[in-house]
């Protein structure tokens, strides 16, 4: 799953994308951070919530 794959809905705020991001990721067994991730707020509440949920954090595929 990948929150940049939702349509841009002008009616959503950035709080809206990150309630939908939060309930894609309780989905997932592991989540990938691209490389310049720490520059995003949604980025950083997003690998926040791997470690609280123990969920596996890869920074590359190459750590698959």
């Amino acid at each position: 799953m990948n929150p940049a794959w939702l349509v841009e809905y002008k009616a959503f705020s950035w709080i809206d994308y990150m309630i939908v991001s939060e309930a894609m990721q309780r989905r997932c067994e592991a989540v990938l951070f691209l490389p310049d991730w720490k520059q995003s707020d949604g980025a950083r509440i997003e690998h926040n919530r791997a470690k609280t949920a123990g969920q596996k954090i890869l920074y590359s595929l190459n750590d698959l």
